[in-house]
């Protein structure tokens, strides 16, 4: 069943461009790309790849978020240039950022600035501290107490970004649609351990959230204010918004990017509900916490490296828009549960790779 899921949204993803070409950004440091976009007064369209790993962290581990690979399809084009607004797929969205007022963003003012429509694919994993049965894990019990669950979503979605220059404000609206609890999860965690790590094979990916599949969805709205910045190499955003879906939270952060090469970011939300802890709508929920265990203040950290930007920015050269980019990046999340024992923070590392086209 995971196969066929994936080669589905695949499908999908891959033959929209037929429709029309349109574009996006799957982290909110994209915008920043799309206000240099905007500078440059560029409008291709691009794919862009991402893989996260708790192995890339710096020190590596294997606990809490542990993987996940996206992939999306973007472009940087003015409304006038492009019907991706006419898309059936785009309608929902549409519906939802119609309700926000966006600054700046009306009659032909809207339409002659570039902004960021995307289609998204991607795969998130949760796993426990303890994999397998060691005797420090067999110690805990299985199903293991007081340590999340297996957790695994697949999601597609839209989003759309906007930012007006001259106001230096924007936001970015997104709808994703995904199931919990299929085996896609199970079967790449234990294809990499079989190769990496063969005394750490999973073992209670059958008592995950939602097993047998349960559907879900996540809209997410966030508004950006630039800062008045002390030069031209440094750019500050305060964001702030609201996810609700399989996350519930007002969420809000500061955003700094130096020499367009080097991005940091602090977001801290206020949880209100969390589907992957709480159990999904459908499928089988073996373990879940309630919502007075779960921790209500959760901060994100995240570092992120472009290598081509930070080289030219090394060697003083003038900035050039390259049809690729390469990103490095390394991440932080403050734990998710009150009563566990051994959950710990979050860190994991990440690849990225965009070009243009």
């Amino acid at each position: 069943m995971s196969s066929r899921i994936i080669f589905i949204l695949f499908s999908a993803l891959i033959g929209i461009q037929n429709i029309t070409r349109a574009e996006v950004p799957i982290f909110d440091a994209q915008m920043t790309k799309l206000r240099i976009a905007q500078e440059s007064e560029l409008s291709r369209d691009s794919y862009y790849f991402r893989f996260d790993n708790d192995m890339l962290a710096l020190p590596s581990t294997d606990e809490n978020y542990t993987m996940g690979i996206a992939m999306s399809w973007n472009t940087h084009r003015p409304l006038s240039l492009s019907s991706i607004d006419n898309d059936p797929l785009f309608i929902p969205l549409n519906l939802i950022r119609s309700l926000w007022l966006v600054p700046g963003t009306s009659g032909k003012e809207k339409e002659n600035k570039p902004s960021d429509r995307s289609i998204i694919l991607q795969d998130d994993a949760f796993t426990p501290f303890c994999l397998h049965s060691a005797p420090v894990c067999a110690a805990q019990g299985h199903p293991i107490n007081q340590d999340r669950p297996y957790s695994n979503i697949i999601w597609t979605g839209v989003t759309y970004n906007y930012f007006n220059d001259e106001l230096n404000e924007g936001r970015r609206t997104e709808l994703d649609i995904g199931i919990l609890g299929t085996s896609i999860g199970k079967d790449v965690q234990t294809a990499i351990h079989e190769r990496c790590c063969r005394d750490k094979i999973p073992q209670e990916w059958g008592t995950q959230i939602g097993d047998g599949g349960s559907p879900t969805f996540l809209i997410k709205q966030i508004n950006t204010v630039g800062l008045p910045q002390s030069s031209g190499e440094l750019k500050i955003d305060f964001n702030y918004g609201f996810w609700a879906g399989w996350y519930v939270w007002p969420t809000a952060g500061l955003r700094a990017t130096f020499f367009r090469a080097i991005t940091t970011e602090f977001d801290m939300s206020y949880v209100l509900y969390n589907e992957q802890l709480q159990g999904a709508w459908s499928g089988r929920n073996t373990i879940s916490y309630p919502y007075s265990q779960i921790e209500k203040w959760i901060r994100v950290g995240h570092l992120n490296i472009d290598i081509p930007a930070l080289w030219d920015a090394m060697f003083e050269k003038s900035h050039q828009h390259r049809c690729w980019t390469f990103q490095y990046g390394q991440h932080w999340k403050s734990r998710d549960l009150k009563v566990s024992g051994v959950e710990q923070q979050h860190r994991w590392g990440s690849l990225s790779f965009e070009f243009e086209y």
